[in-house]
């Protein structure tokens, strides 16, 4: 803080400093604003949001009559050994598309010849805004396709989809599935996705984009089809024969850090400006 000119700072400890009214009172104005707009898409991102702020400020009064979750949800899928069971560290369920999926030596295979073959992770993450991945583990001919999907309803067939193939016509697509009827929303051909790429499909508000090795390949902007969801999943093709597709090593990150967007949106709006140089527990505020 800054008193005649001259600037002071302090390590803000919870409920030991005098401003601790002020930051609780400004910390509910902003969660209860932030909770109203999850609320509307079907997201308890809120509440990861309030774990994040707990553990930032050493503090469990900040939002009373509040269970809170851990800032970040992850899930990780190996697909281990061989079974007739797709996955194995997740319970997973194969969804309505005409194709089946299984285990086939620590990867997630697409076994039906020709016939869109998709399955669900039965994990919620805390937000419907994410991201999932996988490795394109394999893929025995051109036609063959998979990728990651995000927004999955956990009582429909109802989700968005990333595929990739190895081929420089059609390479990538970003779809949707809408109680069970598929649409495609947008196409792009360009060099072959390689074998080993790891595809990731992020979705936040209305708006797509696919990545392979991190480099953006493939977007939709401004799609309101699917609002709320908070699964993601898995989607491929055997083109020409069964078992011609596999992936690896899938993903599901909401991406919720410790403070998560609202403390961002409070300093940039500057609401925190009044505390001036008062650093938090653990990081907290620097002036």
């Amino acid at each position: 803080m800054k008193f005649a000119g001259v600037e002071r700072k302090e390590l803000f400890t919870w409920g030991a400093n005098r401003e601790t009214d002020l930051v609780k009172s400004m910390l509910r104005h902003d969660y209860a604003e932030l909770k109203a707009s999850d609320l509307l898409r079907d997201s308890e991102h809120y509440l990861g949001v309030l774990g994040g702020w707990e553990r930032k400020w050493g503090a469990k009064d900040i939002i009373l009559g509040e269970q809170s979750r851990p800032p970040g949800t992850q899930f990780n899928e190996s697909f281990p050994g061989t079974s007739d069971t797709f996955g194995g560290d997740l319970s997973w369920t194969e969804s309505t598309g005409a194709g089946t999926l299984d285990n086939v030596a620590g990867e997630g295979n697409f076994i039906t010849a020709d016939a869109d073959s998709y399955g669900r992770a039965d994990s919620d993450m805390g937000s419907s805004d994410h991201d999932v991945s996988c490795i394109l583990a394999g893929v025995a001919n051109t036609g063959s396709r998979a990728g990651p999907c995000v927004r999955w309803s956990s009582a429909a067939s109802t989700f968005y989809f990333f595929w990739a193939r190895n081929n420089a016509s059609s390479t990538y697509r970003i779809g949707k599935v809408v109680a069970g009827s598929k649409t495609t929303l947008q196409t792009v051909s360009t060099t072959a996705a390689a074998v080993g790429s790891v595809l990731r499909l992020n979705i936040t508000d209305d708006d797509l984009t696919g990545y392979d090795d991190e480099v953006s390949v493939i977007t939709v902007a401004n799609d309101p089809s699917i609002t709320t969801g908070v699964r993601g999943g898995a989607f491929g093709l055997s083109s020409g024969g069964a078992n011609r597709v596999q992936i690896d090593d899938w993903l599901a990150d909401d991406g919720i850090g410790a403070g998560g967007r609202i403390m961002a949106s409070l300093v940039a709006s500057g609401g925190l400006a009044g505390l001036g140089g008062i650093v938090g527990k653990g990081g907290g505020l620097a002036g």
